[in-house]
């Protein structure tokens, strides 16, 4: 693990719009709130980023939380078994009741 991180903002009527630049490291994030991504997709509740090429756009309105552990490349591939590549994993359907119960968590 490189690093970990938690996020807790709220935008009234008006959307914050965030850029990731690339790194080498593959994210796994955990979503609560209104997240969108790219072409204002909804972000799913728990995901694993591969390494990306371009800056990354992000969009939230409203509540937003967020969760993430950013982790080298071998240690993904050795948790994940995860070939690494540039792509998104949703994860919500093998991490349902985790994703589930980010919102219950306490941020304060």
């Amino acid at each position: 693990m490189r690093t970990y991180w938690q996020v807790e903002e709220f935008h009234a009527s008006v959307q914050e719009e965030h850029r990731f630049m690339p790194e080498r490291t593959v994210c796994l994030t955990f979503f609560s709130g209104d997240s969108w991504q790219g072409t204002l997709e909804r972000m799913p509740g728990a995901t694993l980023t591969g390494m990306h090429l371009t800056p990354q756009r992000l969009v939230s309105v409203g509540l937003t939380r967020a969760m993430g552990v950013e982790l080298y490349p071998w240690g993904a591939r050795q948790l994940f078994s995860w070939a690494m590549g540039v792509q998104t994993l949703d994860l919500a359907p093998v991490s349902g009741p985790v994703s589930r119960a980010i919102p219950a968590l306490s941020w304060t």
